[in-house]
């Protein structure tokens, strides 16, 4: 590539307009309306898909006419539902077998968006739960092709989401029973489960979560609902090393508002020279590392394959707060009690530039 490419005048390409919603095929949509309407206990399951489509309302209104449960795929790399809603279930898991005693109760699946049968490791069973009628629903042809059951529809779940909801009926049957709350905490502990209701409770209006914590992830799930649309992203998969670059680029694309970053520590390692990327740019940036000390992710895994002990997973030591002074960051705070955490957060929420904020869990 020369040197001067952006330098050197070019021809003046005209604009194009390109067509590229497929609004999926109309008999197979009619055939997966009658399958969800005779249904007696329907699910949504939901993947990122659906944010990328812009369908969050649609499946709102969708959900509510049908009276389904609602339930976010494994894996999804966006929030695609609102968690607080009344009809919201849940995540499922990717694993086989906590994935079928999820949805035991369901008679039918719609997945939309991306895969329901995604899985971390190898399980057995079923791949959905006995004499349930399954339906995928995406733009994606090789993930509706290695699909194990069920049949499937090529195209745009915002388009087919608004058919449904344009040719079904409000249903009659009961409404599923709501997902529990959160179990009260001991503010006196400070653990993850507290650091993320600390979040919870302080996260400002304009907030746009990125994560990258997966030993907290569930936890997550269950203390810090997301209810705004487009406010919430996270890795496609299992890899490590996403959450603070993506902070970074999702303040860039997103000016005004404040990112706040749940990395875990270990996560945290794999990318930690975005702390200078953000304080070179001045980004609005508050990343929240959660620390205990060690790869605790690596650590759980290699106990699914039986090892006694994973090697070079003890991240003892590690002074992020001194991390981030390094990388010219001014804001850090290292805290291990739940009202310096909560103080740590609105002060940085008022800041214009980045904050580290190190919370050492129990």
């Amino acid at each position: 590539m020369p040197v001067d490419d952006w330098d050197v005048e070019c021809d003046w390409v005209d604009a194009r307009s390109i067509a590229t919603l497929n609004p999926g095929d109309p008999d197979a949509i009619v055939r997966l309306g009658a399958a969800l309407s005779r249904a007696q206990r329907p699910a949504l399951v939901l993947g990122a898909g659906t944010a990328r489509d812009g369908a969050w309302e649609a499946l709102v209104a969708l959900a509510e006419q049908q009276n389904a449960s609602v339930y976010v795929a494994p894996y999804a790399s966006r929030n695609v539902f609102p968690e607080d809603h009344r009809l919201f279930r849940g995540f499922i898991p990717a694993f086989k077998a906590p994935m079928n005693a999820l949805l035991a109760e369901h008679d039918f699946i719609l997945a939309m968006g991306g895969p329901l049968n995604l899985y971390h490791a190898e399980g057995t069973g079923p791949d959905v739960p006995e004499g349930a009628e399954c339906w995928t629903v995406g733009d994606n042809p090789a993930v509706l092709a290695w699909a194990p059951a069920g049949n499937a529809i090529l195209g745009n779940t915002r388009a087919i989401a608004e058919r449904l909801l344009a040719t079904g009926k409000p249903s009659e049957r009961p409404a599923p029973a709501p997902r529990a709350a959160p179990p009260a905490l001991n503010r006196a502990v400070l653990d993850d489960r507290l650091a993320l209701q600390c979040i919870a409770d302080t996260l400002p209006a304009n907030a746009v979560v990125v994560e990258e914590a997966p030993t907290t992830r569930p936890i997550m799930q269950a203390h810090l609902r997301l209810n705004r649309k487009d406010g919430f992203y996270t890795t496609a998969s299992g890899g490590l090393g996403y959450g603070m670059p993506a902070a970074v680029g999702v303040a860039l694309g997103r000016p005004g508002e404040r990112i706040v970053a749940i990395i875990g520590d270990g996560s945290a390692m794999y990318g930690i020279q975005s702390l200078f990327s953000a304080f070179q740019l001045g980004a609005p940036i508050t990343f929240v590392i959660i620390n205990n000390s060690k790869y605790q992710a690596l650590r759980d895994f290699g106990q699914t394959f039986g090892m006694q002990q994973v090697v070079g997973t003890d991240l003892s030591g590690l002074d992020f707060c001194a991390l981030a002074k390094g990388h010219g960051m001014a804001q850090s705070h290292r805290v291990s009690d739940a009202d310096a955490l909560e103080k740590a957060l609105r002060d940085s929420y008022a800041s214009e530039g980045p904050a580290l904020i190190e919370v050492m869990v129990c």
